[in-house]
């Protein structure tokens, strides 16, 4: 995704497609991380553009239709061949009530997740949260399935793509004279709390 999102930014339109396709292959749900490009191309490209133009932008339609057309037609084929129920079926079977969804969505396990992934970042990708827009399906893929068990395995490495892209942005963005001078001020204020104590 990161090639993706380097391809847009420098406007190589054939690298943008080859690389879209190339992040498809890679696992059925890696086409949510698409999905989530698609939408944070489109959030950019609306702020810049407002709604009409930007919805005949490729580069956000085409993520978004892509990613959503490829998870389904997955999804289709792997009920085809499996005849036990995919294991996104599994991972959302929970969601029969409003009451399990709600008290399995805001846990203690949610907050855990979202501490460990995180935290590894020191928290910085939050300064910049529309990046995050990439992962956000996945995400919840993640959040509503399993949740923190998944993150000792390789089903969190996908997330790595937003995160690190929001860290740049991130760390860009602390460079500027006003971020500096606001964590300067609380770096003080918290010495001298650690002094007076």
């Amino acid at each position: 995704m990161i090639k993706v999102f380097t391809a847009d930014l420098e406007k190589k339109w054939l690298w943008f497609y080859v690389f879209l396709g190339l992040s498809l292959f890679v696992r059925e749900d890696a086409s949510l991380l698409v999905l989530g490009f698609g939408v944070f191309a489109l959030y950019e490209n609306v702020i810049a553009l407002g709604w009409k133009k930007a919805l005949k932008k490729h580069e956000s339609i085409a993520p978004i239709i892509a990613g959503l057309a490829w998870f389904l037609l997955g999804l289709m084929i792997i009920n085809h061949f499996n005849q036990a129920p995919t294991k996104f079926i599994a991972y959302f079977d929970w969601l029969r009530s409003a009451r399990t969804a709600f008290s399995h969505f805001i846990s203690l396990e949610q907050l855990k997740l979202l501490i460990q992934i995180f935290l590894p970042f020191l928290f910085l990708p939050l300064i910049k949260p529309k990046y995050l827009l990439i992962g956000l399906f996945y995400y919840l893929e993640l959040a509503f399935s399993y949740g923190t068990s998944l993150m000792t395995l390789h089903y969190s490495v996908p997330l790595l793509a937003a995160l690190f892209i929001s860290l740049v942005y991130a760390v860009k963005e602390l460079e500027t004279k006003k971020f500096r001078n606001f964590y300067l001020s609380q770096f003080k204020r918290l010495t001298l709390i650690f002094l007076a104590a």
